[in-house]
């Protein structure tokens, strides 16, 4: 994805972006293995938004196969 303003690669992959926000509207967690910066990047994004009251719930992950 590409930032409208600046012209930057965000480097966020669009499915990530759909897939996160099913689960914040639903207040589900997000289960992924995902480890490159898109996912951590729509994560901090979530975060601050959610921190500004823009969502009722904050992106909760977990990575299920780390132990």
């Amino acid at each position: 994805m590409i930032d409208k303003v600046t012209g930057a690669e965000l480097g966020i992959d669009e499915p990530d972006l759909l897939i996160a926000s099913v689960a914040i509207a639903h207040n589900f967690i997000l289960v992924t293995n995902d480890q490159n910066a898109g996912m951590e990047r729509v994560k901090q994004a979530a975060d601050v938004v959610a921190g500004q009251g823009g969502f009722p719930f904050s992106l909760r992950t977990e990575n299920w196969l780390q132990g």
